[in-house]
């Protein structure tokens, strides 16, 4: 909460910068991690340099406290995984691609 200024926020995107091997992509992947898992929600990964790792996640998901999550493993990382949808974007094209897609989907499920 603290390196984030309080935290993420619900439905709000979060850019995250930074020197090289500063930590940028484990700080992602267990937010990812923590907010599917812990809070089950859906959570939406783009993902700017290929390392999104799904083996890292299952490692997270090992790793947080048992009295968060009381499901089998395989279950919750079928659940968690699913929950997560990474997109891979490389140039600004490909964001704005990926975010009118977020916008038309989440219309849709509000105009239903």
């Amino acid at each position: 909460d603290t390196l984030l200024g309080g935290g993420l926020r619900k439905g709000q995107l979060t850019e995250i910068t930074g020197q090289s091997s500063s930590g940028k992509t484990q700080v992602c992947l267990y937010s990812a991690a923590h907010v599917a898992a812990r809070h089950m929600g859906a959570v939406l990964y783009l993902d700017t340099s290929n390392s999104f790792s799904p083996s890292r996640i299952a490692h997270i998901l090992d790793e947080l406290p048992i009295s968060l999550i009381k499901e089998p493993k395989d279950m919750r990382l079928k659940r968690v995984m699913s929950s997560i949808i990474c997109e891979s974007v490389f140039d600004i094209f490909a964001l704005f691609e990926v975010l009118d897609r977020l916008e038309v989907s989440l219309n849709c499920k509000l105009n239903r």
